[in-house]
């Protein structure tokens, strides 16, 4: 036989020999681990014991298999890919990369015969029998004996020792542990921005280049947040500090959501993200710091312009470009722009003049075929049915999109009725056997519903009305599917005194409902992307569970009706007594009116009557409970079907709200401040002054005898 027929014989021999080894090896890993001289190729995954998050090599170039990296995300089905933590950031491999532990328990990133990326344990002998993926997204080294529940067991090596970007539940940051940002939205190579955990116990963010560069602080913790970050007064999560360990450590708890990340972006901003629908939904941002992009260091690099307003926030004057356009796509801003040439100026107002007279001609072509294909496609949509697909969004947690008729069946044809107001009327329903409340809209800005819709959407927290779902059907057809809640509105259990059977709020359902009402207007004010005004805070407007715990309803509804709202809410019966003096001088609304309206409601829950005599259109409460407060007499305010109250928090309550019932919007406090002045850790709270128009009311009563 030739010698290069024996050659080629013994190569195939070789790369088949090859091939079962490694099938051997990849049979051998479990689902979550790796034992000693075991291999993890770029075809296959870990999945830990939950399926919570899982290990693999990964692409972030749709359908490319080049330029891998070895990462663990959660484990879901959505369209935003989110890593938890990628070992070979900075130095992507092929297809043809393995991951190894060795037999002296290192992990190794091998590609063509070279070591990119090592996990070394802290000792050779530590004992190391195999490699773990737990369900808290921690990867590990260690023995056959462990415990993957015990968040205080110590590791030879574990990944989340060596934080990239992101921050996840469990995970303990240690004073002076950095995370570092993506350099763009496709790279996760390191960035251009660090946060560090100062040894003084806050969070900064800077630049990597320029340390002394800080653009956002949390300001000191102070044991139970940090205190220029109202967004963690939060019951979903948890943070907690460890002073006794060396070196102390922060980490945190989620109460509510599987899936949830505390993540640096590229774009050096701050960000927790969440997820509903168990794996199966989309990703939400409820808050996000610093609230204006524009406030990052060199965000846009040099002579370029950076504005909130716009998405991306980064342009290039006029006259210039982006000095790198391949980067700047990305959104990866570093290089700034660039002016551009007399010469290349002139070359772009001519080409522009060319390419408007090409672009107009062969516009109308693609308007008419447009036209014509988006006919055909309504006209097909129409005919197929769209109950399932709205049901699987419902179900898991999306925003659903409803046809009028599958709401008019759900409600039973709109037969049962639960309130009305001056945004629509209210009807019990059920969809899929869960009850939801469906609001058919009077009146509305139909220009900007779909847009608001989704913003309102996607806004969650345990003291807001969550909601579920909309129909935007033909031109008329506006409704609003939420979810239902049990106990109805706050004005039928405080303000049903002759009912048969009725129940006193007691004083601490009372002081709840007051606490979790100014905690979720301050998530709408402060919290959200897009701050929200309620312009609508009143008893009616308070949803109770049925454990008694507030939501708030209707809110964003007031930018939903657009301009015609300021109509709607002065005229409707019983609002009044609610509206703060700049609403009926027609100045500015700002958040403050919220706060003002919050005073009001708050001097309801605590008297159990109402503020204003609708009938007759005379006040009464309001003035009297500011001269008591003035001369602290608080025993005379509460409801007189009250047998007992807590003394301290009833002081805390009357006078934070005759604070918020000030003329002047600047003497009121910010939601974020009543929080505070309710739970007693506003440092600053002296007696509030009687307002001055509540002395006019007075004067005007008396003269109307």
């Amino acid at each position: 036989m030739p010698s290069r027929v024996l050659v080629a014989v013994s190569a195939k021999i070789m790369a088949l020999l090859q091939f079962l080894f490694l099938a051997l090896l990849s049979t051998a890993l479990a689902d979550d681990r790796m034992p000693l001289g075991s291999r993890l190729l770029a075809t296959e995954s870990l999945i830990s014991t939950n399926g919570t998050v899982k290990l693999e090599f990964f692409s972030l170039t749709r359908g490319s298999s080049s330029d891998l990296y070895l990462g663990i995300s959660f484990n879901t089905r959505t369209s935003e890919f989110i890593p938890i933590w990628i070992a070979n950031r900075d130095a992507p491999v092929s297809s043809n990369a393995s991951l190894l532990l060795t037999s002296e328990g290192e992990l190794q990133i091998i590609d063509r015969g070279s070591i990119i990326w090592s996990g070394t344990p802290s000792s050779r002998n530590s004992g190391t029998t195999q490699a773990v993926l737990l369900d808290s997204g921690n990867f590990v080294l260690t023995g056959d004996s462990f415990d993957p529940r015990d968040d205080n067991a110590t590791y030879p090596w574990q990944s989340f020792d060596h934080p990239a970007d992101a921050w996840v539940p469990r995970m303990k940051m240690f004073l002076g542990a950095n995370l570092t940002a993506w350099k763009s939205s496709v790279s996760p190579a390191s960035g251009r921005f660090v946060m560090t955990i100062r040894t003084s116990n806050e969070l900064v963010i800077s630049t990597t280049n320029d340390t002394s560069r800080e653009y956002w602080t949390s300001g000191a913790w102070n044991g139970r947040i940090f205190s220029l970050v109202p967004q963690m007064n939060n019951y979903l999560y948890t943070f907690t500090f460890n002073a006794t360990n060396d070196p102390p450590y922060f980490t945190w708890f989620e109460t509510s959501f599987q899936h949830s990340i505390f993540r640096l972006g590229h774009d050096g901003k701050i960000s927790v993200k969440r997820m509903y629908g168990n794996g199966n939904g989309n990703w939400f941002t409820p808050w996000a710091v610093p609230a204006n992009i524009c406030d990052v260091t060199s965000l846009c690099g040099s002579n370029s312009v950076c504005s909130s307003n716009s998405n991306p926030p980064c342009s290039c004057p006029t006259g210039s470009s982006p000095s790198n356009d391949t980067n700047w796509r990305t959104e990866d801003w570093a290089e700034g722009c660039t002016a551009l040439s007399s010469q290349a100026r002139r070359s772009s107002s001519k080409n522009s003049g060319v390419a408007v007279g090409v672009g107009a001609g062969a516009g109308v072509v693609l308007l008419l075929l447009a036209g014509v294909a988006a006919f055909v496609i309504v006209r097909r949509r129409r005919k197929a049915k769209r109950v399932s697909s709205s049901d699987d969004k419902f179900v898991s947690g999306e925003l659903a999109h409803f046809t009028f008729k599958q709401l008019h069946a759900a409600t039973d044809g709109f037969r049962k009725q639960l309130g009305s107001g001056g945004f629509g009327e209210v009807f019990k329903g059920s969809i899929q056997g869960e009850a939801v409340a469906v609001k058919r809209l009077m009146r509305f800005d139909d220009k900007q519903f779909r847009a608001e819709v989704s913003t309102i959407g996607t806004i969650q927290h345990i003291n807001l009305v969550r909601l579920r779902g909309f129909c935007a059907d033909g031109a008329l057809q506006r409704l609003l599917v939420y979810e239902f809640v049990e106990r109805g509105s706050l004005d039928r259990s405080l303000f049903n005194r002759d009912a048969k059977n009725s129940i006193v709020l007691s004083w601490s359902q009372r002081f709840g409902i007051a606490l979790g009402t100014a905690k979720g207007l301050a998530y709408l004010h402060e919290e959200c992307r897009d701050r929200i005004i309620h312009c609508d805070i009143k008893p009616e407007n308070i949803l109770l569970d049925a454990e008694m715990k507030p939501k708030v309803a209707d809110f964003g509804l007031a930018k939903l009706m657009g301009r015609e709202f300021s109509r709607v809410v002065t005229s409707m019966r019983g609002t009044r007594g609610y509206l703060a003096p700049e609403w009926l001088s027609n100045m500015p609304i700002t958040p403050k009116a919220d706060v003002y309206s919050y005073g009001m409601t708050l001097l309801e829950i605590i008297s159990g009557r109402r503020n204003m005599n609708v009938q007759s259109n005379r006040t009464f409460y309001p003035f009297w409970a500011a001269q008591q407060v003035r001369n602290g007499e608080f025993a005379k305010l509460p409801d007189d079907r009250l047998e007992e109250w807590d003394e301290d928090e009833l002081r805390r309550a009357a006078k934070t709200a005759i604070w918020c019932v000030q003329d002047d919007e600047i003497n009121r406090p910010s939601m974020k401040t009543v929080v505070q002045m309710l739970e007693g850790s506003a440092t600053d709270f002296p007696d509030p002054v009687i307002p001055s128009s509540f002395e006019i009311w007075l004067e005007i009563e008396e003269e109307s005898g």
